[in-house]
């Protein structure tokens, strides 16, 4: 059951994608529920007995609230902020970006994390998946609440999302991120070049993706595949990467999920097998160094230790 904590959670999270988007006419389209039952049911705490469980949960999933408490807090690691900073960069001065690295670097939850952080209301997340170009523009629409028809094309897709960005941009610096782009198919991949021509100046974007985004791209410029010479050249033809956990990092993440004793934080890392690597010079890291590159790693150890510690007590 959702507790009416929780909903007001939901309800806060309406109210920042108002913001987000425009209106809650906007918002309603998104979720693809009536403005009338947001306004007349969702945003009226005496009424939330008429709103379905299902209904709540569908709105949380929508907004990215989780129904379920999870006790893990994200540190400030030299993976987030080298993924924050390229975020602010790419919307301070409206840049088109992209970051390449492997899975378990951080770079979802430092995605999340700066969303809630937006003071403008103008950063745009969506993570994609194995989509076609149609399906993503889809998605995108979906996701901005761009009104769409069932026999819409994708180039009348594609004018309603440059029609929303442009309306917002006249009052904040716009923010598109793409997680997960690598799962995009060619096709899909190559709208980052009209969504540069069209909104060049205008927004940033930054494409998110494990280390095949970069490998694909850069193959696809050495084959004379069509369009990834273009996609390469908006992006700037430059992939940033993190460099992994460094010691550091390890404590910092343990600290901030309550594992303070400096024995058991020196076993987790130990546990999690750092290895020798060369970073490139970024927040003061440079030349040969410890890494872990798992963060998934680190926290199950953490969760392991934390277990044991309230099993022995």
């Amino acid at each position: 059951m959702i507790t009416e904590n929780k909903k007001r959670e939901i309800v806060a999270a309406l109210y920042r994608e108002k913001e987000r988007l425009g209106s809650m006419n906007n918002v309603a389209k998104k979720l693809e529920i009536s403005a009338a039952t947001i306004s007349a049911n969702i945003l009226k705490e005496e009424n939330w007995g008429k709103v379905a469980e299902t209904m709540w949960a569908d709105v949380a999933a929508a907004l990215g609230v989780t129904l379920v408490s999870r006790e893990w807090n994200l540190a400030k690691t030299t993976n987030v902020r080298i993924m924050q900073t390229t975020l602010a960069d790419a919307q301070k001065e409206a840049l088109f970006m992209a970051v390449s690295e492997k899975a378990g670097s951080g770079k979802t939850a430092s995605i999340a994390d700066f969303v809630e952080r937006d003071k403008q209301h103008a950063v745009y997340s969506l993570q994609c998946q194995e989509w076609s170009r149609k399906a993503f523009l889809v998605a995108l629409c979906r996701a901005l609440g761009v009104s769409t028809g069932r026999y819409d094309s994708a180039d009348e897709m594609l004018e309603g999302v440059v029609r929303f960005f442009k309306q917002r941009s006249k009052d904040v610096n716009p923010l598109l991120i793409l997680d997960e782009a690598d799962k995009l198919r060619p096709a899909a991949k190559r709208l980052i070049i009209p969504l540069y021509n069209m909104l060049e100046g205008e927004i940033g974007l930054v494409c998110v993706g494990t280390e095949n985004l970069e490998k694909e791209i850069k193959q696809g410029v050495r084959k004379h595949d069509k369009g990834y010479d273009e996609i390469d050249s908006r992006l700037g033809r430059n992939f940033v990467h993190l460099i992994g956990y460094t010691r550091q990092d390890v404590t910092e993440i343990c600290r901030a999920n309550g594992v303070t004793d400096p024995d058991v934080q020196s076993q987790i890392w130990n546990d999690c097998n750092p290895i020798q690597k060369r970073v490139m010079k970024a927040f003061n890291q440079e030349g040969f160094t410890q890494i872990v590159e798992d963060g998934r790693l680190i926290q199950r150890k953490i969760t392991r230790a934390k277990l044991r510690v309230s099993k022995a007590a």
